[in-house]
């Protein structure tokens, strides 16, 4: 089966741009995207045959605060396999240990272009690659 990334962001023109960026790095996975977490959390809980192997999330999407999102994930064991990434457009290193207590594996500040976004998405794809248990590395 194909490699699942789900992506969270209320800019469609930001979401545009990762799903370029995660198709240039890896164009045979599966890029889900959503503009509400709370949606996407639903549909992934209860409606996704496959877990996805990583969830980008932008800390300022609406209608479900992102450590609710994280949350929901973290208290099922079963979702410890999933990398879960917290971006924001601004990533001060106090957010970046909250994002994690709450669960993050990752929290990154937002690319401002597609070429920064494509190193720091293949850092991330590359740690999480490399390791068996949930992410603690900064990127």
């Amino acid at each position: 089966m194909k490699e699942r990334i789900v992506i969270i962001d209320a800019n469609i023109t930001d979401l545009t741009m990762w799903e370029d960026i995660i198709y240039s790095l890896s164009p045979n996975v599966q890029c889900i995207s959503f503009v509400y977490a709370d949606e996407a959390a639903e549909v992934i809980l209860h409606d996704m045959k496959q877990q996805p192997q990583f969830i980008f999330v932008d800390a300022d999407t609406a209608r479900m605060p992102v450590s609710k999102f994280l949350q929901r994930f973290r208290r099922q064991s079963e979702w410890d396999g999933c990398c879960i990434g917290v971006f924001s457009s601004t990533m001060p290193s106090a957010v970046v240990e909250a994002y994690r207590a709450d669960g993050a594996d990752f929290a990154f500040q937002k690319p401002l272009t597609k070429k920064d976004g494509m190193h720091v998405f293949a850092s991330i794809l590359a740690i999480a690659k490399g390791s068996s248990n949930r992410i603690t590395e900064e990127v």
